[in-house]
């Protein structure tokens, strides 16, 4: 890992792209231009904000990239598993920048196992079956849909941005497309 490691003697310090933020009764301002918060919570590792550690997943790049990626990652630190309303936080992200290039974009099964992998990966104690199950059969004629938090939101996202215009309707009904 390249980079300055601090170690503060301070509780909780959050440092997010330039801007610190305290969790505790002290008050401390500190600015790190192109620097973002790495790390366990008892030390601060400064990492170049221009693109973080070669080969850092989505995932985590989403997380480390933003102040409520930061409060869900300490939040899982403190307690060892992730609330509903964290684990909904997180997939709302982690679908919002899969998206962030276009509307219209597919996401894949394999790119949703792949994204379901990096969770459990950085959240060890969670399910990949809670973020994604990829469709199956149960008998000849019956299949299951996909099923998981990252896909439902996905789902939710492109019917919302169906029903507002800014895809196509997969019909065709009169629905326009607009490109940004």
């Amino acid at each position: 890992m390249k980079g300055v490691v601090l170690t503060l003697s301070i509780k909780r310090l959050y440092v997010v792209k330039g801007r610190s933020c305290l969790r505790n009764d002290y008050d401390v301002s500190l600015k790190f231009s192109g620097y973002f918060f790495s790390g366990d919570m008892d030390s601060l590792a400064l990492l170049d904000g221009a693109g973080a550690e070669a080969g850092r997943s989505t995932v985590e790049e989403v997380i480390y990239s933003t102040t409520e990626g930061i409060n869900i990652l300490a939040n899982y630190r403190n307690h060892g598993a992730l609330s509903e309303i964290h684990r909904a936080r997180l997939v709302g992200m982690v679908i919002d920048h899969e998206l962030s290039e276009h509307p219209d974009t597919r996401i894949h099964q394999n790119r949703f196992v792949q994204l379901a992998q990096e969770i459990v990966a950085l959240f060890p104690n969670e399910k990949q079956d809670t973020y994604y199950k990829p469709s199956h059969y149960i008998s000849p004629k019956k299949t299951l849909p996909p099923r998981g938090k990252l896909f439902e939101k996905y789902a939710n996202r492109r019917r919302d941005f169906r029903a507002s215009g800014l895809i196509a309707s997969r019909r065709g009904r009169g629905r326009f497309n607009i490109h940004m």
